[in-house]
């Protein structure tokens, strides 16, 4: 825990700004991605979710 303590790349008062502006928008956003990391997890995330159909239509078809 010491070898990652203050060598992080979130600002924590950037974070909660952050959430509280979230918070106060409309259409809050279910999972909301906060820091670099995050967002470009969840940006993979949804290109996959684009071929889901072509993914998901590989299966055997139920006799």
């Amino acid at each position: 825990m010491a070898e990652v303590t203050g060598r992080r790349p979130g600002d924590p008062a950037k974070i909660a700004a952050a959430v509280l502006t979230t918070l106060d928008a409309p259409g809050t956003p279910l999972r909301p991605a906060f820091g670099d990391d995050t967002f470009d997890r969840l940006a993979a995330a949804a290109e996959r979710a684009a071929w889901a159909p072509l993914s998901r239509g590989t299966d055997f078809d139920d006799e």
